[in-house]
């Protein structure tokens, strides 16, 4: 798989240990491309930009899947 510069969002919920830490990890979390998780893990993340939109633009309300900051709710 190759690897992405961009944030990396969960597309399932999971629990793990890496290096004796434990993460408990929510379907839509969002991480750092260079975290353990995703070397761990790859096939249970994407990049952020493949996150679909929820409204359309025309009625005036967008909504990114991530919520992230900026998006409008």
């Amino acid at each position: 798989m190759a690897r992405s510069s961009e944030r990396q969002v969960a597309t399932t919920s999971f629990s793990c240990e890496i290096d004796g830490e434990q993460y408990n990890v929510r379907k839509g979390d969002i991480t750092h491309p260079d975290h353990p998780l995703i070397a761990a893990y790859p096939g249970n993340f994407e990049p952020q930009s493949k996150q679909r939109v929820k409204w359309d633009v025309a009625r005036g309300r967008v909504e990114d899947a991530s919520g992230g900051p900026g998006k409008r709710r």
